[in-house]
């Protein structure tokens, strides 16, 4: 584990100075995972460096003490002026902004990415269900699954799991 902060960077470097210091904490975050994941796990392999003329133009920055703001139809990143956005989605109300995600496409247009966290979120509960096979019976015993399947694909379906005994049990 990397024991430097972003600061002891900000001393030998100067232009750091110019980052928010959040972007420069997920970095070393990102740097610290892929060591990690290099020493656990060899078919990772060593970590790739962005440099300025490869890989994705992107920094990701976190909301701390509402360093970041959403009003209208402008973003307020940290050491930025606001920045006029277009929304494409609502956004409901009792969503928490978390984080951003700003990267910049080969054309040059910028993207900011929003991560958003609901605090009351809806678990779906799935009941327990057995296997269930949906079998009609229309004229002279043709059988005609649910699924579309043919009489051949069907008798053969319905011999490997039995279902034939059972139903002739039945009747």
């Amino acid at each position: 584990m990397l024991h430097n902060t972003p600061v002891s960077y900000k001393r030998q470097f100067p232009f750091l100075k110019e980052v928010d210091a959040l972007a420069l904490a997920n970095t070393q975050l990102h740097l610290e995972r892929a060591y990690k994941n290099f020493f656990r796990r060899k078919e990772s392999g060593f970590p790739k460096f962005k440099s300025k003329h490869r890989g994705t133009k992107a920094y990701t920055t976190n909301v701390v003490n509402g360093n970041i703001k959403l009003s209208g139809r402008h973003l307020k990143l940290p050491k930025l002026t606001p920045i006029r956005i277009r929304i494409h989605r609502d956004i409901p109300d009792g969503y928490i902004l978390k984080s951003v995600t700003v990267s910049c496409e080969a054309s040059g247009s910028y993207y900011a990415s929003l991560l958003f966290q609901y605090e009351n979120q809806v678990v779906e509960q799935q009941g327990h269900l057995e296997k269930v096979v949906g079998i009609d019976f229309p004229i002279a015993k043709k059988e005609a699954g649910t699924m579309g399947n043919k009489s051949g694909k069907l008798e053969k379906c319905m011999r490997r799991s039995g279902i034939r005994e059972r139903i002739s049990s039945i009747s």
